[in-house]
């Protein structure tokens, strides 16, 4: 008998000094917690999406650090920014 997996987002703990201290040079406050978004797409245990989708959990509250390249900033300054969009 297989375990059904459960479809959805869903965030995985990550220990990563590198994005530790990212965050903490972003935000100034010590970090305490880092979990990765993450998303079962299908019934399969291998059929998992990791985005580079980072929450970040301090004293203050929680933040989310999204990676990004160049050319999604530059549509973010152009367009979305002008609107009422609620992206970084």
């Amino acid at each position: 008998m297989t375990k059904e997996m459960e479809l959805g987002n869903f965030q995985k703990s990550v220990d990563s000094d590198e994005i530790k201290t990212m965050a903490f040079e972003i935000i100034g406050e010590p970090v305490k917690a880092v979990s990765r978004i993450c998303e079962q797409w299908g019934e399969a245990e291998d059929e998992v999406r990791e985005y580079d989708v980072y929450v970040i959990e301090t004293d203050a509250g929680k933040y989310t650090l999204k990676k990004t390249g160049s050319k999604e900033a530059q549509i973010y300054v152009q367009y979305l920014s002008k609107g009422e969009f609620h992206v970084p």
